[in-house]
């Protein structure tokens, strides 16, 4: 079925969402959801989200897939913001910014090769990157760094700043600020390589993109700022997923917040 076809169809079935929140506007269910098939990065990874809201069957369905996307997607790459990159043995590392965190963390469980949880699964339906391109092993390339400056390093780990695809150059894309000034950076880009570097694959920046943009468009961002705050102050996060309950428990006093 096309994209086409696909788009009222997925336009009614959040229509049909009921909100159990007594404040409705603070739900943002269907806006996360309907932004995530919006501007998923590649059309493979716009159909596969439209597939999974289709297949909701209830409004708990909604709420259900809404929480994989976030927890699984959007929390690990805003939450790699707050981190320091990892050490790498590649001679790029004379570059004391070169950001390897850009995926890393969203593909740790995938280090004792469980491709079936919810970051995997999230992370490949809306990239439409195959899961076994996301093994750490293939992921932690110099093709998944950018060399930044330090405070343009940790807006663009926090989805304040995205590089989009201009398509009429190679190379070459937009600078997008989603929350303050432009800091005199010009409105676009061009890469270049340097030492024998590879440039930046265009579907990671493409991916950080869609998912900066989905953040804000959905008005998801502020929660996730509030999420994470509430997040740092237990530090008990588990990495096999176990503590999804107290993301789900963080999340909610977020966003009554």
């Amino acid at each position: 079925m096309s994209l086409q076809e696909l788009e009222p169809m997925v336009s009614q079935k959040l229509g049909t969402y009921h909100s159990k929140d007594p404040d409705p506007d603070k739900d943002k269910t269907v806006p996360f959801l309907q932004a995530l098939f919006e501007f998923a990065p590649t059309a493979a990874g716009q159909h596969s989200v439209a597939v999974d809201i289709l297949a909701c069957a209830t409004d708990e369905g909604l709420e259900e897939l809404a929480k994989r996307y976030l927890y699984g997607l959007i929390l690990p790459m805003r939450a790699g913001g707050r981190k320091t990159p990892p050490e790498s043995d590649h001679t790029s590392r004379v570059f004391a910014d070169f950001d390897l965190t850009m995926n890393s963390e969203l593909v740790e469980p995938a280090k004792a090769g469980d491709l079936s949880t919810m970051r995997d699964l999230g992370l490949s339906a809306f990239s439409g990157i195959p899961p076994a391109e996301l093994y750490v092993a293939k992921i932690n390339r110099p093709e998944n760094g950018i060399a930044l400056d330090h405070a343009l390093h940790a807006l663009f780990g926090e989805l304040r700043l995205s590089f989009e695809a201009t398509g009429d150059k190679p190379s070459t894309y937009k600078v997008v600020f989603w929350t303050r000034g432009d800091l005199g950076i010009p409105e676009t880009v061009s890469f270049v390589s340097r030492g024998g570097i590879p440039l930046p694959d265009p579907r990671y920046l493409a991916l950080h993109a869609a998912c900066a943009k989905v953040a804000h468009q959905s008005g998801i961002s502020k929660i996730l700022d509030k999420l994470l705050e509430n997040l740092e102050r237990t530090d008990v996060l588990s990495s096999d997923g176990s503590s999804a309950s107290l993301l789900h428990h963080a999340l909610t006093m977020a966003a009554a917040q």
